[in-house]
């Protein structure tokens, strides 16, 4: 047996009348069935109180609603859960645990509650938000207390939608207490509230208004579960609005017996009948049809009840009244299943639209990317092409420069103590050393033209050429004098006697070695050589001046030769600046000098193979992972 307020006509209009989604929601025919589930559900309420005890007994249901969400006004906004069983139910009295129960398989609970105190009642169940109830019972009367109260049917919902802020969810959202002036429970929402509370918190909190309410009167309806009706299955998650589904319970009556008033009620009943029976989507040609033949049988039925004369016909037009009402209810669902069908045509319409442009685009981009892969990989083989072309030049031109390099059993021959670092930057160098013995005298320089690569490559053929001429032709040994004579050559070679001419050149190291007078007469041009003996390094500083390059140059200029007498042991080394000037180490610095003269002193004790080792290994450690930025040239000579 189950326990209603006869008072009370609409219960499932009332439910969060002010919100305007969930009017949607109870409106719904899932919601309804929901509501005669609570009504007639399998569990039955204790109608004894107990001495000293407040008896709280309700339901649990769940729904999904996302009050942040205000651009979706309509039903889909609200997704109903049904009924919660084993949910958790707890007493808290400032803040301990006085007793947890669980609600059964039809979502009901029962607890009792000492009166003379106020209690929390928290809620909650996984994949929900847990909400609070304060239960003030602490203004009981005394004979309210020893008779004890009883509370029946108060609804409770749980949100599966979990806000990000605790602070919507972490306090009670209202308090039952006894309200002294109406002598029975009453309920007070919560106060200090903001804004999105006040949201969150409002289906709640009109459940606990519409369960007060049902309370208010002690005279109650008995009502006997209807044999008919069977258990209703939890709603699914998910409704679908595609069809207009109506309620399969048939509205049956006493046989009437005013004939007039008998006659309106079959011709309502069969009305409703054939909307309940059509069972498929309405267009809008039939649902303005059912609202002209609906005001026409609403007038007729006003005229019906001016002539109405017995309690029969009374009775039969509030039936019939009752079934208008009913089909008004569901002319209206099926208007916002149209509504909503139209809103899901449309966006649907406006996702195809949006496909086919990105479609269209995609397929542009695809014709933009194989054009521009066919251009690029036809741009790929022509440079492809010439980058091979440009390969070979300079293969071809690194074998012309290797093949007027002095070869290496040359330089053993005429100096069998030496080595040569020799290692460009690119595949031909600006850097290049030249060899030649005339009348008992070994030359050896060490030259750095303008430039690297293919430019300082063509410079050195220059040079080398221009040695041959003055050293092995015109049989000039004199160091000074052959600087003279490159220097001139240099200017009268690449023009530059004018003032439109490049300003191109050579730093350079010339050694004439002469073993009969046991001694070495050098000439520099920028560039000194160093002289290692007794583990100390000195410097043969050169004339500060280059060969070539300066047109404001005298073309006269001399060069200053320096006779350096041959001892034991003594090393002498001839360098250009690109070994010191390399970028490396932790700091990324220069080697520099000091570094250069200290390697110098480390390696004397080693023979000349072992010291080219140490000076390639030193600076190829040095440089790292750095790009090499000039043409290096080492040459050493032990005596």
């Amino acid at each position: 047996m189950y326990f209603i307020k006869a008072k009370k006509q609409s219960i499932s209009l009332y439910l969060l009348s002010n919100n305007y989604y969930m009017t949607l929601f109870l409106h719904s025919i899932k919601f309804r069935a929901l509501l005669l589930l609570l009504l007639f559900s399998g569990a039955s309420y204790s109608q004894s109180s107990e001495s000293g005890k407040l008896i709280f007994e309700g339901l649990v249901y769940g729904y999904n609603y996302n009050p942040t969400k205000k651009l979706l006004k309509k039903e889909k906004q609200i997704k109903i859960d049904g009924i919660l069983d084993y949910t958790t139910v707890k007493v808290l009295e400032k803040g301990k645990i006085l007793e947890t129960v669980t609600t059964n398989t039809n979502g009901v609970f029962s607890i009792k509650i000492k009166i003379g105190s106020s209690y929390t009642i928290e809620l909650s169940k996984n994949g929900y938000s847990t909400i609070s109830l304060a239960i003030d019972l602490t203004t009981v009367p005394k004979e309210m207390t020893e008779q004890g109260l009883v509370f029946k049917g108060a609804e409770l919902i749980l949100n599966s939608y979990i806000p990000k802020s605790s602070d919507q969810i972490n306090q009670p959202f209202g308090r039952i207490f006894y309200n002294l002036q109406k002598g029975e429970m009453d309920f007070e929402t919560a106060k200090f509230l903001t804004k999105n509370q006040k949201e969150y918190i409002s289906n709640p909190v009109s459940l606990m208004i519409r369960s007060v309410e049902k309370n208010e009167n002690a005279n109650v309806l008995v009502v006997n579960k209807s044999p008919e009706l069977k258990p209703l299955a939890k709603t699914p998650k998910t409704i679908q609005p595609l069809a207009i589904q109506v309620p399969s319970t048939e509205i049956t009556t006493k046989p009437i017996p005013n004939k007039k008033n008998n006659v309106f009620y079959d011709s309502i009943n069969r009305f409703y009948k054939d909307f309940k029976n059509k069972q498929t989507n309405f267009s809008e040609n039939d649902i303005q049809s059912l609202e002209s033949k609906i005001e026409i049988a609403k007038k007729q039925l006003a005229a019906n009840r001016l002539n109405a004369a017995t309690a029969s016909d009374s009775l039969a037009l509030e039936q019939a009244a009752s079934l208008l009402n009913t089909l008004e209810l569901e002319l209206n669902n099926a208007k916002e299943q149209i509504t909503i069908q139209e809103e899901k045509i449309s966006s649907q319409r406006q996702m195809l639209l949006l496909a086919g442009a990105c479609l269209i685009l995609f397929i542009i981009l695809l014709i933009f990317i194989f054009r521009y892969n066919k251009e690029k990989k036809k741009t790929y083989l022509i440079l492809k092409d010439k980058n091979k072309k440009i390969t070979d030049s300079i293969n071809y031109a690194l074998r012309i420069q290797e093949s007027v390099l002095p070869s290496d059993i040359d330089i053993k021959k005429q100096l069998p103590q030496s080595f040569i670092y020799f290692q460009p930057r690119d595949t031909v160098s600006g850097d290049f050393y030249w060899l030649s013995t005339i009348q008992e005298k070994t030359i050896i320089a060490c030259v750095d033209c303008t430039g690297h690569g293919v430019p300082g490559a063509f410079m050195s053929l220059i040079g080398n050429t221009l040695l041959n001429e003055i050293v092995n032709e015109k049989e000039i040994t004199s160091a000074s004098l052959i600087l003279k004579h490159l220097h001139l050559q240099v200017l009268k070679v690449l023009h530059q006697n004018t003032e439109n001419s490049q300003n191109d050149g050579m730093e350079m190291s010339l050694c004439v070695i002469d073993k009969s007078k046991n001694e070495i007469e050098f000439a520099g041009a920028m560039n000194p050589i160093y002289i290692v003996k007794d583990n100390t390094v000195s410097v043969v500083k050169p004339d500060v001046k280059g060969i070539g390059g300066d047109i404001n140059q005298n073309k006269e200029a001399s060069f200053t030769s320096q006779f350096i007498p041959i001892q034991k042991d003594m090393s002498v080394y001839m360098f250009t600046d690109g070994y010191m000037d390399q970028f490396g180490g932790s700091e990324n610095k220069k080697f520099n000098i000091s570094n250069f003269k200290k390697m110098l002193l480390e390696i004397q004790t080693m023979d000349m193979e072992q010291q080219k080792l140490k000076v390639k290994d030193t600076i190829a450690k040095w440089q790292g992972k750095h790009k090499q930025i000039d043409d290096m040239l080492v040459i050493g000579i032990k005596f």
